[in-house]
């Protein structure tokens, strides 16, 4: 599907002999994740917390989404986060916007794999 994905690697974990079961190991969405993926210092990371993580439009003041925009990981200006408004804004606004197909092949791996961090989630893992 051409969708940028963490690393990530099976792990059995076993502690002065005692097994305490698989479990699946996954990178830290962070600067080395952006660097590997789009080159250095290029791109911009969020991590949703707060305020205007809800991805609904409440109008074009940047503070109305503080809890994604404080919440940068990478050093974003005005600009960058205004393109995140608009994103929320035509999510909200915009007819049209499920490629259908797309989703119709995706959705049943999240269920089969269980992914805990796939939009039809609603528990955050970080």
């Amino acid at each position: 599907m051409g969708v940028t994905t963490p690393k990530n690697s099976f792990s059995n974990i076993t502690i002065n002999d005692n097994n305490y079961g698989l479990y699946l190991a996954i990178e830290g969405l962070q600067e080395s994740y952006l660097e590997r993926n789009y080159g250095y210092d290029h791109g911009n990371l969020y991590k949703a917390e707060g305020t205007g993580t809800n991805l609904k439009y409440t109008g074009e003041t940047q503070s109305n989404y503080s809890g994604l925009k404080d919440n940068a990981v990478t050093s974003i200006t005005d600009d960058d986060f205004q393109k995140i408004i608009d994103m929320i804004k035509n999510l909200n606004n915009g007819t049209n916007l499920v490629q259908k197909e797309q989703v119709a092949i995706y959705l049943p791996y999240i269920f089969l794999l269980m992914s805990l961090q796939a939009p039809t989630c609603q528990i955050a893992h970080y």
